[in-house]
């Protein structure tokens, strides 16, 4: 009686694989898939305060604007950091801002770009959390 030392692949390990796969595909895939409920908007901020308050999806084309030594460009689809002044130019680094929540930030300019979804306000500066 010799025992049979060929591993064999039954039904439940291919029904295992391909629920594991089709989960890592769902995780993947799911940041992807939202919607904004709406346009954007884009705040720019400069040392603390609200400068200019831009509703993305009105723009017909490109729309720039220079403060402190950043140039930040407003798209209909999302904004940048086109240049800037400061040694590092890492709010240059960032990229195109194209979703609610997205945040760039030129700290030796004191200049932020965030964006935010139309319809959603901003809490004004309240603390959100507090940790000791």
């Amino acid at each position: 009686m010799k025992a049979d030392k060929t591993m064999r692949i039954k039904a439940g390990d291919v029904v295992l694989v391909a629920v594991l796969l089709l989960c890592c595909a769902a995780l993947f895939l799911a940041p992807h898939l939202k919607k904004q409920p709406g346009g954007l908007t884009a705040q720019l901020i400069v040392d603390g305060e609200v400068r200019e308050t831009v509703v993305l999806s009105s723009l017909d084309g490109e729309v720039t604007r220079t403060v402190n030594g950043c140039t930040v460009v407003f798209s209909p689809n999302d904004a940048r950091f086109e240049s800037a002044d400061c040694p590092d130019g890492l709010c240059v680094k960032q990229g195109r801002l194209k979703a609610a929540g997205d945040t760039a930030v030129c700290l030796p300019n004191r200049v932020v770009v965030t964006l935010i979804a139309d319809g959603e306000s901003t809490d004004g500066g309240k603390v959100d959390a507090v940790a000791y």
